[in-house]
């Protein structure tokens, strides 16, 4: 049982995390995101509002001056409140804070993370525990001359990239304002930095080899004697 222990121990010294733990937007298997909620409410005088378990994943969307889809479902790609980007039935295309939105997902390791944002229309920030991690912006978070954070001529590449050291305490939030029309938004994580297990110092890893190794030559002694 002490031998099946250490080996346990030695083999599973200095793993580390190897992957991003926060959810790209749009990775459902369907038309909505299991791993973000998505919530709207109408600005302007209106009263509406509502919210969604999973953001919808918009089947369609433009392509300029929007960052492209990566290829539905394995994401990145955009989730929007709307289950085709656009408010149909409901105030659009005349402000551009027409609704405000709030998008959520899990942080599951804290670490500093990078990723690629993109955003419609307008954001209000990144939070953590009501912390605002990063924005605002009042450009959109695509290619277009005039209101986009990038010029047209850089389509398709139009997400921002941004760096987040993320507490897995906490929910990430995303909160942006839109005019009804194509309102959305595109997040592709990359861990660039999460915590590690502690890597034993080389004359650990020697006394550890040394303790198996005894407990090894012990047991085959004690079998020699039993035999004899």
């Amino acid at each position: 049982m002490r031998v099946v222990s250490l080996c346990a121990a030695l083999m599973t010294l200095g793993v580390s995390i190897s992957s991003a733990q926060v959810a790209n937007t749009g990775t459902g298997g369907g038309g909505s995101d299991p791993n973000w909620t998505a919530s709207w409410t109408e600005l302007l005088g209106g009263s509406s509002n509502g919210s969604l378990p999973n953001a919808y994943i918009p089947s369609s969307i433009p392509s300029a001056p929007w960052q492209p889809n990566t290829g539905l479902f394995g994401g990145p790609n955009w989730i929007s409140a709307w289950s085709d980007a656009s408010a149909t039935g409901y105030r659009t295309g005349d402000n551009a804070s027409n609704y405000a939105y709030t998008f959520t997902t899990d942080v599951t390791a804290s670490g500093l993370y990078t990723l690629s944002l993109g955003w419609d229309n307008k954001l209000v920030g990144i939070f953590q525990n009501d912390v605002l991690l990063f924005g605002p912006s009042d450009l959109s978070g695509f290619c277009r001359d005039g209101d986009g954070i990038f010029p047209s001529s850089a389509f398709p590449n139009c997400t921002d990239n941004v760096n987040l050291n993320l507490n897995a305490a906490y929910p990430l939030v995303f909160k942006l304002l839109g005019d009804g029309t194509t309102d959305g938004l595109y997040v592709g994580f990359d861990a660039v930095d999460l915590p590690k297990d502690v890597t034993p110092e080389p004359g650990t890893m020697t006394l550890l080899a040394t303790g198996l190794a005894g407990l090894v030559g012990a047991g085959m002694r004690r079998r020699r004697l039993i035999t004899n």
